[in-house]
């Protein structure tokens, strides 16, 4: 679970990136999304 969560962080530092979702690919079911202040 930490790879994930690094490569999250990793995805979500980059320049323009506003937010990331997890979806399930069996369920198509969203399992996390995250939006990011686009302000910051």
């Amino acid at each position: 679970m930490a790879e994930v969560e690094e490569t999250l962080k990793r995805i979500q530092s980059h320049k323009g990136v506003v937010g990331t979702m997890v979806v399930n690919a069996e369920d198509k079911e969203y399992l996390l999304i995250v939006i990011q202040n686009p302000c910051e």
